[in-house]
């Protein structure tokens, strides 16, 4: 019977990449995107056949440094496309002698091991890597493993800070040291609607057969009578990605020459991935993004900032509401009565200690009547998870970064006015809209599935896109990059 289910699985996957590749053809022929779809079949034939962690990780190892691209781009690009092709609660704690294990691999960070340190090592003979957001996310890892305290071994200690360094810096170091040019931003982009497109086919077919076939569980969970599809991400994390995923289509579809039908199958099956996700966070990510994308890219200036001026008074009336106001009214299952007293009992405990936080919040006592059925208190806020465990300074260490990428992107939003029909322009907007969708979904789950990959993905690709470059210093850029004789090619004048 486990063959059975295992064989029905492996077919729903390998046709949920296969139709995706039907849907997008251009797309997914591309050289870097053609090894993400391989790689996505070849990890759900292993996941689906084997089940056992240790084979599974070594043999996935195995591939992904077998088909790996050799320009340190194609290595980013395709780490963004297949950090979800396993599930994001599959992990292996890695063995090691005198300790209990080594590292707990999971399917993001196994990728980046794989793909991104390579690629970091070769680019960093040519490029800077140590930007400021870079470093400041190095301190922020250090700090949090500071922050445990002397109740946690010197091993665990460290774990964590290798762990959060593969999760946070070494991701936002590899995109800002390889992703120079234009080109590069596009290509990082299309690898992550590959990958989004690859996630609409997974959610398609769990909702046809009403099973989330990755995570090998009888168990639905139903929202308004609707399995809510986890996928490879958490249903969160999932409605991230495709809200993201609508969002750069939508700055896209000229480049990629996408027709009526194959444009509205897309928008179709982004807007129904999100809504068998039932991530309320995720829905309302996407309808703020799609919004502020709407209102800066209206050519009309009273309209964009009329729509702008909605969005901010919406944003800020529903944060109110959600602090001060009665839910009771619309809230039938007690999930936002939970997220009111969550809020309510984390800033009452914050006040007494801002600055560090407390790593242990949860033995503290003070958040007991938070517990639910499965013995958990689930901090269904990203942002208080990281200041109750470290402080309003870990808070913003962590949180540097994303801010200067969205100031730096709305910056060069302004300085390119009337450059509005750049193709680059509005890939911009998209992803800073993109970015304030995370930031939407953060405020309502927490570091759960791949939600932080996304967001430092897209915080990432915003911070790259905010460099404005003059055509000449790409076309250095780009030259730079090449093999000497190549370089020499590229700048060698044309005879007729």
């Amino acid at each position: 019977m486990q063959l059975v289910s295992s064989l029905i699985a492996l077919a729903m996957a390998l046709a949920s990449v296969a139709g995706a590749m039907i849907v997008v053809p251009k797309l997914a022929s591309t050289p870097f995107n053609i090894r993400i779809c391989l790689l996505w079949m070849i990890a759900a034939i292993v996941y689906f056949l084997v089940q056992e962690p240790a084979v599974v990780y070594v043999f996935a190892a195995a591939v992904i440094l077998s088909l790996a691209p050799r320009p340190p781009l194609g290595k980013v690009a395709v780490y963004i496309g297949i950090a979800a092709m396993l599930p994001f609660s599959f992990g292996w704690a890695v063995p090691f002698p005198g300790i209990n294990f080594l590292l707990t691999l999971l399917p993001g960070k196994l990728v980046a091991l794989c793909l991104l340190v390579p690629a970091l090592i070769a680019a960093g003979k040519n490029q800077r890597v140590s930007t400021l957001p870079v470093i400041v996310l190095v301190i922020f890892c250090v700090y949090g493993s500071l922050i445990l305290g002397p109740q946690y071994s010197a091993t665990a200690i460290s774990r964590f800070a290798v762990d959060q360094l593969l999760v946070y810096a070494l991701p936002f170091a590899a995109i800002l040291t390889v992703v120079r040019t234009d080109a590069d931003i596009e290509t990082c982009v299309d690898a992550f609607i590959m990958a989004s497109v690859i996630m609409v086919g997974v959610a398609a077919m769990s909702t046809l057969k009403q099973w989330n076939f990755y995570s090998f569980s009888i168990f639905v969970d139903e929202r308004a009578g609707l399995l809510r599809v986890t996928g490879t991400a958490s249903v969160h994390s999932l409605g991230m990605h495709l809200a993201a995923g609508l969002l750069l289509v939508e700055a896209t579809k000229e480049r990629l020459k996408l027709r009526w039908l194959q444009l509205w199958a897309l928008r179709t099956g982004f807007l129904l991935g999100l809504l068998v996700t039932g991530s309320r966070g995720a829905q309302a990510g996407a309808m703020v993004g799609l919004a502020f994308y709407i209102a800066l890219t209206a050519s009309n200036p009273v309209f964009r900032r009329l729509l702008s001026m909605v969005s901010y008074t919406a944003i800020a009336a529903g944060c109110a509401w959600l602090v001060l106001g009665d839910v009771t009214n619309f809230d039938s299952t007690g999930n936002f009565s939970y997220r009111q007293e969550l809020l309510r009992t984390a800033v009452g405990y914050l006040a007494e200690r801002p600055f560090f936080g407390d790593f242990d919040f949860a033995r503290s006592g003070r958040f007991d009547h938070l517990i639910q059925g499965q013995q958990i208190i689930d901090i269904t806020n990203f942002y208080l998870q990281i200041a109750l465990s470290f402080g309003v300074i870990g808070l913003a260490l962590l949180f540097y970064p994303f801010a200067v990428a969205t100031w730096r992107v709305f910056r060069s939003l302004k300085l390119d006015a009337g450059r509005e029909k750049d193709p680059m322009y509005k890939l911009r907007i998209a992803l800073l809209c993109s970015l304030i969708s995370w930031y939407v979904v953060a405020a309502t789950t927490s570091d759960f599935g791949i939600t932080v990959h996304v967001g430092i993905v897209l915080g990432a690709l915003c911070f790259c896109a905010a460099r404005r470059t003059s055509p000449v210093e790409q076309s250095d850029t780009a030259s730079a990059s090449l093999h000497p004789s190549a370089r020499w090619r590229a700048v060698e004048p044309r005879t007729s």
